[in-house]
Formats: C-alpha cells, structure tokens, sequence
C-alpha cells in the first residue's frame, strides 16, 4: 500500500513503479551482465535487433516443439491486483474449470 501512495503521489522512483506498473509490456529483453536489476527494457534498442529476433524465433520453435500454447480459457481475478480485495469472481466452493468454461463459453 505504501509503494502504491508514493507512486499516486509522484513521488515512487521510475526503477520502482515498473514493479506496479500495469499493464506491462507484452514484451521485455534485458542486457542482465549490465542490467541485472532488469531496469532498461531493451526491446526497442535498434543494437539488440538481431539478437532479439534470434530469441524470439528460438521461443517460437521451443513452444511449437513443446506444444506450450497461450490458453484460449483463463480464469478471472479472484483479488484485485492493487487493493488484494476479493473481487466478483471469487465463488466458493469453487466450480470446476469445466463448469466455468459452460459458464462463459455456451
């Protein structure tokens, strides 16, 4: 809570926001032997073109390979990411994924 009244207020540094910053990038490279802190997102470095492309297409094969597919189902929030209160989605006793993919997708 506190980090969320300094960020509202201005006054959280940008190297701590991005821990609470949502959404977040759909996509992040890091240089981790200069950056191990993970603070310079590299992905739009002209310098780190080629070798983030050759991550990219290894991702790619390694995830066909393994069958590692997004989910076409993901299940709601049961708690809202910056108060933790329990949201709408929180039912329990908690249906079954089938019962809740019927639910939302007839």
């Amino acid at each position: 809570q506190s980090m969320l009244q300094l960020s509202n207020s201005g006054a959280l540094p940008a190297h701590q926001q991005q821990c609470i910053r949502l959404p977040r990038p759909q996509e992040e490279f890091y240089a981790l032997n200069q950056d191990p802190h993970e603070l310079n997102n590299l992905i739009g470095d002209p310098a780190y073109t080629r070798v983030i492309a050759e991550h990219r297409e290894a991702l790619t094969s390694w995830k066909n390979r393994t069958h590692d597919l997004v989910p076409t189902f993901r299940t709601a929030d049961e708690f809202e990411r910056e108060t933790g209160k329990v949201t709408p989605a929180r039912i329990r006793p908690r249906p079954s994924k089938a019962e809740m993919r019927a639910t939302r997708h007839p």
